[in-house]
């Protein structure tokens, strides 16, 4: 009988063996399926839950911590409860972040996924703005919205922030006007220093 090695000793889940990347984990079920919401993480979610209540004027937050301690995780987690995909969960993680137990409503928001990369940051939004529209349209002629982000995007020049701006505004109320969402998680984004979750309702 071969004698047992270290390796065979752990059992590392699969979710740990890389970054989390919210683009390519938004449609993977199974990306969150470990996930431990801790105190603090439901204390987050709980101030975010008082932002959206009708009145509220906390529309922005920022979450910022050191290299590995689940920024992009939490911001995936947030983007899956902000747009009430949460039903495939497994109940204890379902349970822990049911916004509705903090007098909200369940929210029904269009995510838009923005990863930065060595480019500048406008034309990174408007990318990620451009690939959420043409998805939540699929089915029908190409939104004007997503029409006007694409002519930006093939600019010579780099769009002002006025335009960008503009761009989000005229696709946040087409999401709104068409029953896509009933608004838009403008950006979601991870960053040097943090990752910075924004929504407009």
């Amino acid at each position: 009988m071969p004698e047992p090695r270290i390796a065979h000793l752990f059992d590392i889940k699969s979710r740990f063996l890389r970054s989390a990347h919210l683009e390519r984990d938004f449609d993977d079920p199974t990306a969150l399926a470990a996930y431990v919401p801790t105190d603090f993480i439901q204390s987050c979610l709980s101030r975010i839950a008082e932002g959206l209540k009708p009145r509220s004027g906390r529309r922005a937050w920022r979450m910022t911590g050191d290299y590995g301690s689940g920024k992009s995780s939490f911001a995936l987690l947030l983007a899956h409860a902000l747009a009430g995909r949460d039903n495939h969960f497994p109940p204890q993680l379902r349970k822990a972040i049911d916004l509705g137990k903090h007098a909200a409503p369940r929210p029904a928001f269009l995510p838009v996924l923005v990863t930065c990369s060595r480019q500048p940051l406008g034309t990174s939004i408007l990318q990620a703005l451009h690939r959420t529209l043409c998805t939540a349209f699929k089915r029908r002629a190409k939104s004007k919205a997503a029409e006007r982000v694409q002519r930006l995007l093939g600019s010579k020049n780099e769009p002002a922030g006025e335009q960008i701006v503009e761009a989000i505004l005229e696709a946040n109320s087409q999401v709104i006007a068409d029953g896509k969402g009933q608004s838009m998680l403008p950006a979601t984004y991870p960053t040097q220093t943090g990752t910075l979750l924004s929504c407009k309702t």
